[in-house]
Order: structure tokens, then sequence, then C-alpha cells
């Protein structure tokens, strides 16, 4: 984009702390000593305005600006309300300590969501969550018993009426195919409901394993938006890359290979 371009972006954007939020419970508003569903930092983004500014995940944030926080979505609304570069007063309370406190945020420009998962998740330990794995009977299974089975997993966030992720599906046998020997494993894992996944089985003939997540706990947790998502994790769970949409396959490869390939030893 033509730098005047770029600069009208910047000014037309909205403020962005770089936090995830939820409100407080009844339980938390009692300790609090407030009557108002305060929110509560669930999520740090790293390389964030919050992150720089050292605001942590249980930390609730109490007023902006001197004036109180009523709700999640009055402080998204406030902060949205403001440029990037505004600096902003948050007065946060951090359980475990006697007395809320003040923090300076520079606000920033919020990156694309497929720039934000990267920078959250590569080199990182996924969360450990609960799948339903879909076969003759369904059976739940926690992901890092999940990622220990094999050198590398790769993790197709998938729907099932999602044309690119079908369009996907023929480079992803080919890939377990070539690479399953060598400590590959694949799984298939959707929001969607089990019987709309086991007709999609049926007529599919997966040579992996479909899971289901209908909590949506991995997509909440992870931010996984995009269909399709291919998280390719280690046997520890660690992030090694994520990939987004088809065509791919080449790149995908490529990874493969890289995290399969004998280590060297001296």
């Amino acid at each position: 984009s033509p730098p005047g371009s770029v600069r009208a972006q910047v000014q037309n954007a909205k403020g962005w702390l770089g936090i995830g939020l939820q409100a407080a419970s009844a339980d938390e508003q009692g300790k609090l000593d407030v009557k108002r569903p305060v929110p509560r930092v669930t999520q740090v983004f790293r390389g964030s305005p919050a992150d720089d500014a050292g605001i942590q995940a249980g930390d609730f944030v109490m007023a902006l600006m001197s004036e109180p926080v009523l709700s999640t979505s009055d402080l998204i609304a406030r902060v949205g309300a403001q440029k990037p570069g505004s600096q902003l007063i948050v007065k946060l309370f951090r359980p475990g300590r006697t007395k809320s406190f003040d923090v300076p945020v520079m606000l920033g420009v919020r990156p694309g969501i497929q720039g934000l998962i990267k920078k959250q998740w590569l080199n990182r330990k996924l969360p450990n969550v609960t799948f339903t794995q879909l076969g003759d009977k369904a059976s739940t299974l926690e992901t890092k018993t999940l990622y220990s089975r094999a050198k590398l997993t790769i993790v197709d966030y998938f729907a099932t009426w999602c044309y690119p992720c079908k369009k996907s599906v023929p480079g992803l046998k080919a890939l377990l195919t070539r690479y399953k020997s060598s400590g590959l494993q694949i799984v298939a894992l959707s929001s969607e409901k089990a019987p709309v996944l086991r007709r999609y089985m049926a007529k599919s003939q997966l040579p992996y394993p479909v899971m289901s997540d209908k909590a949506g706990e991995f997509s909440s947790k992870t931010m996984s938006s995009v269909l399709p998502t291919f998280w390719l994790v280690d046997s520890d769970g660690v992030v090694k890359d994520v990939l987004f949409g088809a065509g791919n396959e080449k790149r995908m490869e490529a990874i493969v290979r890289k995290q399969l390939a004998p280590s060297s030893g001296n």
C-alpha cells in the first residue's frame, strides 16, 4: 500500500490493548467489593501494549482514566474509542495484593488475526483441552496425550461445509502416507455436532481420526477462526508453525520434513 494509505489506515484504526476478557463472577465481585461485572483478564497477547505494560492474566480492570469500568463491553468500547498511540491509565486489582494500582498503557494497532495467532503461539505450548474422538464409540482424549503419540501432529481445524477445507484433504492424505512411519499423525478437528461429523467421516473415508471441539474450548483459547487452520505441534504440545487456508501443501511438507528429520549428534 502507498504510504498515505497506510497512514490513513492507522489514523482510522481503533486503539488496541491486547487482552482477552471475561466478566467477574458474582463471587469475584463480592471479594472485590463491587456490584458490577468488572472485566477479568484471561489472556495477554505477546508483544501487545498490555504485555509491555506488565498486565497479567488474572488481573481485574477496575477503572480507566479514573472512571470505573462497568463491564467487559464498557472497557472494549472505551478503548476502541481511542486512537493507537493514546496513553491511558488503567487501574488494576491483582489477586494477592491488598490494593489496586495504576498502570500507564500506550494503545497500539490491532494486528490481523493470522499475525496475532502466530505471535501468540509459535514456540509455545498449546493449552491442554479435551477433545471427543468420534469412532464406533465416542471417547474423550486430552490433547497432551494426543500430541505425545507422535513426533509431530497436524491438527486440521476445519468445517464440513468449508470448500477450502475439502480441497486440502488430498494433500493431507498424501502427507500422512509419506511421513506416518517417520512420526507424523494428523487429526481433523471441528466444533460441529457429532452427527454432522459422522456423516462427513462416512463420506470422506479419512485415514486419520476426526475430533469434536463441540464446547469450543480449543477454538476459543487458540482464537482459531480461519478455516482451515493447520496447527503443527510437537510431542510436547509446542507449536512449531501455524498455516492458514488451502494451498499450503508445499510449505507444510517442508515444515514436516524439517521437524521429522533425524537430529544430528556430535
